[in-house]
């Protein structure tokens, strides 16, 4: 009983002396929140093909609640691309291709905050367990993409 009211003394005094020290205790939940598409995943998938070929895709959404600020994002995976480019600005405007059409497919548009583009090698297997190497990743604001989406069509 003793060593239990010091622990708890121990740890009172030590939350007062990080909230006095201006440090504050940030939480962060992770929640799968799926998309509504108007057409489904093989379409959306054939729609990304006519702008590059890949081997297959992952698309899920998430809700991210930090410190009760909510932020919803769409996670796009494209996995092993083929012929990708090599150029920064080509593979990002490759990728902001790829958000448009997707966000095109949502039922909801303004649902999801982001849209975030990777481009994923997948290197090797072993019984279960997958290697995975995440070459880069875009994340493109939702207003941004709904500003595209009324200016081009891809």
């Amino acid at each position: 009983m003793r060593n239990t009211k010091i622990f708890l003394t121990i740890i009172i005094l030590f939350i007062a002396i990080l909230m006095d020290s201006g440090c504050t205790i940030t939480t962060t939940t992770t929640k799968e929140k799926s998309p509504e598409f108007e057409v489904g995943i093989a379409e959306i998938e054939s729609s990304l093909k006519t702008l590059i070929d890949f081997q297959s895709t992952n698309i899920a959404g998430f809700e991210k609640r930090t410190n009760n600020v909510i932020t919803t994002v769409i996670q796009i995976k494209i996995i092993n691309g083929i012929n990708l480019p090599t150029e920064e600005n080509e593979i990002k405007n490759l990728a902001k291709k790829i958000a448009i059409q997707v966000k095109k497919a949502v039922k909801n548009q303004n649902e999801f905050m982001s849209y975030e583009v990777s481009f994923v090698e997948r290197v090797g297997m072993m019984n279960s367990w997958k290697a995975w190497v995440f070459n880069s990743a875009w994340v493109f604001n939702s207003a941004e993409l709904n500003e595209l989406l009324t200016r081009t069509v891809c």
